[in-house]
């Protein structure tokens, strides 16, 4: 592949995956979580800690296990909520980032394979509707492949001798990649193993570079780093460690010791997790014939390159230094801990999950004829993945939300906030097939964001529920007086 059809290609894989994750924002999940998010961001810009009294945020929001996450994500988000003061805007922010990440990334995939298969990797990672919808909502792993990337180009600058600038971007990544999920520090504390094992390999093959003396601005920034790591590190530390002991001992794990994550891993390459989002829908979503073909391509050459890049990479992990050895060693982590793995857990191994596909492992030499069929094959599977992501992002904001994880989409929460915010019931004739209960907390959110803080009508309550209509789920919704 010519170098100017690479760069040609890859500009158009860039457009187009810009389009699917700034293509209908209103239609992005929204839910608790990042209503949270929003809150914590709006309560430390007012709070203005860098300027008065109040102390700086120890811990952000509460995960599931009960454990508070770091504080780094409530500074970007109030860093995004400075620039556009919405939840749309702070979401197009997350997405316009992602999207920002394909250069470097194909700058690094040029360096570790050929031009066809980094142009691959590129694809897969603007293509697959995993990394498509973990790039539109306003949730700390959105931003983990950006984030890791610092860990890809440490390496390559650590094996291009120049140590200093390698150790400055894994500082970059203790922090970002640190504090963003709970998995980073597990992966962190392994990569050093990772790097030695490869130290080693070097070694022997006589490859290995000395730590030459750091510049004035190397040292300076380094300095700068550490400052920033202790500043964000120490006291969310001390808040987790002195946490009780049943905290930790109510943490859900998988019954067996099985490689949870990279069975997780194996079903986003072969795209059969992408119903976790939208599960009640399932047959729905594959009756229309664009979504189900290309689900169907996906699901097909997916397993084929699963299958062959699989292999490859437990064969010769080496063939990304660092990477290949360090991703094995996260995989066996999460299954001896038998840490409960959800699909976004597999953002902490990006971007394993489009590189192996693309062909990352193969061999230097490769057979001719299995190369040009592998070739055709992962050329089907990226486009088969762009049709994919296309029809999905274009079927969830048709119907608004999903029931499932998804859940209801923003523009409707909008609807009802304003509703509520206006204190106006429903006049429809109530709906029975309806359950009625408390305004959803993200409602009350945007209700009060919306009146500028005034308290919305508390006499107001929300009947919504999925009906059934001419065989599909439907969401319905009104705002009724408590007492009707």
């Amino acid at each position: 592949m010519s170098s100017k059809l690479a760069w040609a290609t890859v500009a158009l894989v860039v457009v187009l995956g810009a389009a699917l994750r700034l293509a209908a924002l209103d239609a992005m999940e929204f839910k608790g979580d990042e209503r949270e998010s929003l809150l914590l961001a709006q309560q430390f810009i007012a709070e203005r800690p860098w300027a008065t009294e109040h102390a700086f945020p120890v811990y952000g929001l509460i995960s599931s296990n009960g454990v508070g996450n770091a504080p780094l994500f409530t500074w970007i988000v109030a860093g995004f909520w400075a620039i556009a003061p919405s939840p749309v805007g702070v979401t197009r922010i997350i997405a316009l980032l992602n999207v920002l990440t394909f250069y470097p990334l194909w700058c690094w995939a040029r360096r570790r394979m050929s031009e066809w298969r980094a142009v691959m990797t590129v694809a897969v990672v603007a293509f697959s509707p995993f990394y498509v919808l973990y790039s539109r909502k306003i949730w700390a792993p959105d931003l983990m492949l950006a984030s890791l990337l610092t860990v890809l180009w440490a390496i390559e600058w650590w094996r291009d001798g120049r140590p200093w600038r390698a150790l400055a971007l894994v500082l970059v990544a203790t922090l970002v990649v640190g504090q963003l999920h709970q998995s980073g520090p597990i992966a962190l504390l392994l990569l050093p193993i990772a790097a030695g094992l490869q130290w080693l390999i070097d070694r022997r093959s006589g490859t290995t570079s000395r730590w030459p003396r750091p510049t004035t601005m190397e040292g300076v920034a380094l300095l700068a780093l550490v400052g920033l790591n202790l500043f964000f590190w120490m006291p969310y530390l001390q808040y987790f460690f002195s946490l009780p002991a049943e905290t930790f001992a109510r943490r859900k794990v998988v019954e067996d010791w099985t490689p949870e994550l990279l069975r997780k891993a194996a079903f986003q390459i072969v795209p059969t997790d992408i119903f976790y989002f939208f599960d009640p829908h399932r047959y729905a979503f594959l009756d229309g014939a664009w979504r189900s073909r290309s689900y169907t391509w996906a699901v097909n050459t997916g397993w084929i390159l699963l299958g062959y890049g699989g292999w490859r990479w437990v064969r010769r992990p080496q063939t990304l230094p660092v990477l290949g050895v360090w991703w094995l060693m996260i995989v066996a982590v999460f299954a001896a801990t038998r840490i409960l793995t959800q699909p976004y857990y597999v953002l902490i191994l990006a971007p394993l999950t489009a590189v192996l596909p693309a062909g990352g492992f193969d061999p230097p030499r490769p057979n001719r004829f299995v190369d040009a069929a592998l070739a055709t094959v992962r050329l089907a599977h990226a486009l088969s993945l762009l049709v994919l992501s296309a029809t999905l992002v274009a079927w969830i904001a048709g119907r608004q939300g999903t029931a499932g994880e998804y859940g209801v989409a923003y523009a409707t929460r909008e609807i009802q906030a304003r509703q509520f915010a206006a204190g106006l019931p429903s006049t429809e004739a109530r709906n029975p097939e309806l359950a009625c209960g408390d305004i959803p907390i993200e409602v009350q959110w945007l209700a009060q964001w919306r009146a500028n803080g005034r308290p919305a009508d508390a006499r107001l309550q929300m009947c919504d529920g999925w009906v059934l209509e001419r065989g599909e789920l439907v969401y319905r919704w009104q705002l009724r007086h408590a007492s009707n």
